[in-house]
């Protein structure tokens, strides 16, 4: 089982720590997005994210820019193939847009994403 999928069974089995352990978050949201190998908007500017979770569940590596500009493939934020991941909360949460880049051929990126209302 792949690291995301084990992380949100753990979260279904056990309640949502992300509420009420100093995140700021009201609730997850787990879901899949598609990174292409042209640079695509994963996300919209959000100012209520309070816990980011990205991983990699496919066999192409993938590039983040973190910022309004396109990803590029080899610069930026790596996701490995293969189960790699970033981890945004408290200390160090992006609020602004994400672009995805996928290296070779279409990557499946599994999101857990908390927000405050």
């Amino acid at each position: 089982m792949k690291f995301l999928e084990a992380k949100i069974l753990w979260l279904m089995q056990n309640g949502n720590p992300i509420a009420g352990a100093g995140f700021g978050g009201t609730g997850l949201d787990s879901t899949t997005k598609t990174a292409t190998t042209a640079s695509s908007k994963l996300f919209d500017e959000s100012t209520s994210r309070t816990f980011l979770l990205l991983t990699n569940n496919s066999t192409a590596d993938v590039w983040l820019s973190l910022s309004t500009a396109s990803a590029v493939v080899n610069a930026g934020v790596p996701l490995m193939a293969n189960g790699g991941y970033i981890q945004l909360d408290k200390q160090g949460i992006w609020k602004g847009e994400i672009h995805a880049i996928a290296g070779s051929s279409d990557a499946t990126i599994a999101v857990a994403e908390g927000v405050s209302t």
